[in-house]
Parts: C-alpha cells; structure tokens; sequence
C-alpha cells in the first residue's frame, strides 16, 4: 500500500511535465478539495479536447482511465487514516476541542440565520445592483462555510455515514 501512495501525484507532475500547457490545469486538480471528482473530471474534460490532435492528450487521457479506480481508492485510504488520526488525538487531548465544538454548535446556527436576514436586507435596502450582487455572494461563502463547520463538527463527533463505515470496512479485507 505503501507504494500506491502518491502515484496520482507522480501522474500529475509527470503531466505537467510532458504537457507544460495545462500546468495550471494540473494545479488547480492538486488544490482541489476533491481532486480525484471534480479535479480530475475537469482535467479530463480539458484533455478530450484535444485527444483528436495530439498524441500526448491522448496517452494520458488513456493513463487517467486506466487509474482512476486505484487513485480513488489510494484517496479514501488517506482519507481514512487522517480521520483516525484526528479521533485519536481527540482522545488524548480533548479539552480545547470540546470548547470549540460547543461554541460552533452554540453560535453557528444564529451566525447562519443572521447571515440570511442579511443577505435579505441587502436586496431591500441596497440599490446598486454589482454591490448587491457583490454582498450576496459574500454572504453565500460565509453562509455555505457556517454550515460546514457544522456538518464537519457532526460527522467528526457522530460519524460521517455508514456508507463511509462500510467503505472502511472493505478496505481493511
């Protein structure tokens, strides 16, 4: 297993090396915060495009193909370690995350809802339309991150799902 990590990595370096043009579409798939889903379907989406034309396109259209089940699998393996990882430290060490649980359980929901009356003053109140479009997106990114901080609060205490647990369970076979 040891070896599977990192062969996505090593695939993307040696793409941005042999394609230096989509470099930058590399990156953004390693900044992804689901590069194996969005990052790489966006990845491949830019290299069917020009599979027709050219050679390189193709062959590593044909590598992503190829892969992509042992990279998903290579993901949700770190994935996986890193959440028990995070569980165990909490049971060491679980004063300071209490408090922070409780004040983001405590205050997100009122952070949330304030974030909505705000978001309908602004459309009542404001008559620029690029500053209220300007305020609503802003206050969608704030709203959209509350309620994650939320979930992620949920799944770390309660379990992300069974679906997750079941996928755990079949890796460990």
């Amino acid at each position: 297993m040891e070896e599977q990590k990192g062969k996505f990595k090593e695939f993307l370096k040696k793409l941005a090396g042999n394609i230096p043009e989509i470099a930058s579409d590399v990156t953004d798939v390693l900044l992804s915060p689901n590069p194996i889903g969005a990052g790489l379907a966006k990845l491949k989406e830019k290299l069917t495009e020009k599979k027709e034309t050219d050679e390189r396109y193709s062959a590593a259209l044909a590598e992503i193909e190829q892969n992509e089940r042992e990279w998903q699998k290579e993901v949700f393996t770190l994935e996986m370690d890193d959440r028990k990882d995070a569980r165990l430290t909490y049971r060491e060490k679980n004063e300071m995350a209490d408090k922070i649980a409780t004040q983001v359980m405590r205050w997100n929901l009122v952070i949330a809802i304030v974030l909505v009356v705000a978001n309908i003053a602004v459309s009542i109140y404001v008559s620029q339309p690029a500053i209220v479009a300007l305020a609503s997106n802003v206050i969608g990114i704030l709203l959209a991150q509350v309620i994650r901080e939320r979930g992620t609060l949920m799944d770390f205490f309660f379990g992300s799902s069974l679906g997750s647990k079941t996928k755990e369970n079949k890796l460990q076979q």
